[in-house]
């Protein structure tokens, strides 16, 4: 299936194209655009493919799938306007920067008969996978809980990315889908959220010698600390700290069960490490039941397009999309009232992989394969 690219400066760019370009065989990547012409034609000269104008990806009727890796200023009008296309849309971020835009992108594209899904797609990465095989299994019995913390220090990160202190780009929107995500694939959906959150400094002034933004005064718009408590339609629940204001980077993703933890290192690398932990505090080392255990951006475009080929929901569907992002809604909301945030939207809890599809070659069982399974 015929896919293309639309943004060509993201941090993860060059992990996207390298494996769309070579690693997924039912993804053929044929072209790429971005706002900035010559970011476009750079990519294209590296690996081989056309540097079109976004209105020449629109009008190609070979082109069937676009990964918007656009930066928040640009999103929305490019998932609008592949939409309108007729076009499936993978966004590497959340569908839309607000809720009322992600519902009309919702429905456009049910209008359209197209699926729109998101990423990060670290859900398909063997750690996560992993550890919804314990769950089911009953590796830590029935699961009552989920506590998660990610710190990061966007003070340093906007020397290089201003965007991460600017609409749709703080740690709400930029960071938190790597924890989010994996919590709506093991838990399933939201029923209500509440939250507290605060913001920094109004103005941040880029200083770092060599940054092309020296210099640059940036209106920062984005809560900085939140802690956020999800109470799931199952009657679990979660909470989630993110601190965008820290001096060091720190991950927390703990599943805890009335028999055991499964301890999920990283949720956000495609390799997570996972440990059991059981009683008397003992702790093993899980190994991966899965593939798709490396640098593996892309992989929710490659699924994307298998499931078109088959006729069947994204794993990460339009509706689980949308849930995702009414919950960032939710959090503002409940941010702004000092209240608990009911949900409006649910979703179905995605199927998992198959187990034990691995590598690649010959003689490899074949991660891909398990994509391409329903």
């Amino acid at each position: 299936m015929k896919i293309a690219i639309i943004g060509a400066h993201y941090m993860e760019t060059k992990a996207l194209y390298d494996n769309l370009k070579d690693r997924w065989s039912g993804a053929e990547l044929v072209g790429c655009a971005d706002p900035d012409r010559k970011a476009a034609e750079h990519m294209a000269a590296q690996y081989g493919i056309r540097a079109m104008d976004i209105e020449e990806i629109l009008n190609d009727p070979e082109i069937r799938v676009v990964l918007n890796a656009t930066f928040p200023e640009h999103t929305e009008m490019v998932t609008e306007s592949c939409l309108k296309a007729g076009k499936h849309v993978f966004t590497t971020r959340q569908i839309a920067n607000t809720f009322e835009k992600g519902r009309y992108f919702y429905e456009l594209a049910k209008e359209k008969n197209v699926r729109l899904t998101c990423g990060p797609d670290c859900i398909f990465g063997a750690g996560i996978q992993t550890a919804r095989y314990m769950m089911d299994h009953g590796a830590i019995g029935k699961v009552h809980s989920l506590a998660a913390v990610l710190a990061r220090d966007n003070h340093f990160i906007a020397e290089v990315l201003p965007h991460v202190m600017q609409p749709g780009g703080g740690v709400l929107y930029d960071m938190s889908g790597y924890f989010l995500l994996p919590m709506l694939f093991l838990l399933g959906p939201v029923r209500r959220v509440s939250a507290f959150g605060q913001k920094g400094d109004p103005e941040h002034i880029v200083k770092k010698v060599g940054s092309e933004h020296r210099g640059l005064r940036i209106h920062n718009t984005e809560y900085e600390v939140l802690s956020i408590l999800l109470e799931f339609e199952n009657d679990l629940m979660a909470t989630l700290h993110l601190n965008s204001n820290s001096i060091f980077q720190k991950d927390l993703f703990q599943v805890a069960g009335e028999k055991g933890v499964l301890d999920v290192g990283y949720p956000h690398e495609f390799d997570a490490p996972v440990d059991l932990i059981t009683y008397g505090m003992q702790k093993m080392r899980v190994p991966h039941r899965f593939g798709i255990d490396d640098v593996a951006f892309g992989v929710g475009v490659a699924e994307l397009a298998w499931a078109v080929e088959a006729g069947r929901d994204a794993r990460v569907s339009s509706e689980m999309a949308l849930h995702d992002l009414e919950i960032l809604h939710g959090v503002e909301e409940s941010i702004r009232t000092g209240e608990v945030y009911e949900m409006t939207t649910t979703m179905e809890r995605p199927v998992p992989l198959e187990e034990g599809y691995f590598g690649r070659g010959f003689w490899a069982t074949g991660e891909e394969t398990a994509l391409s399974l329903g």
